[in-house]
């Protein structure tokens, strides 16, 4: 697969229309500290966000920083299947086989470094998910 678990983009849990109100507010608060700490050009994030990827450093490192955050991917950028299971099935717009052929199709990428890993996770959801999970 082409991606990360990450966000990545962080087009986090399914439709960003499902998310509650605080589910929102708090991608927002991930969104601003990783924009801010890795000084990513925020253009590439949403060109991302349409499928139109890059393997820039910052944009790599800008992924990694929202899974973390989020908790799909360990300090180590090792991914947790388990918790990107629950965020996914709080959104409510992924049925349950769907997601978990999104995850078994993804969790395995691996990537020279944990931003890499945090890019290939992230593409592979974009271009696995039936429906664009938005982690970042």
């Amino acid at each position: 697969m082409k991606g990360i678990i990450a966000l990545v983009v962080v087009t986090f849990f399914a439709a960003t229309q499902a998310l509650s109100d605080e589910a929102k507010a708090k991608l927002r608060e991930h969104y601003e500290h990783c924009t801010g700490e890795t000084k990513v050009d925020k253009e590439l994030i949403n060109k991302a966000r349409k499928g139109e990827f890059s393997n820039d450093d910052k944009l790599q490192q800008y992924y990694f920083c929202m899974f973390n955050r989020i908790g799909i991917l360990d300090a180590d950028g090792k991914p947790q299947p388990d918790v990107l299971k629950d965020k996914i099935a709080a959104a409510g717009d992924i049925k349950t086989e769907d997601a978990e052929k999104v995850i078994a199709a993804c969790k395995d990428k691996k990537g020279a470094d944990k931003y890499e890993t945090a890019r290939l996770i992230y593409e592979c959801y974009y271009t696995v998910s039936p429906q664009h999970i938005s982690f970042a």
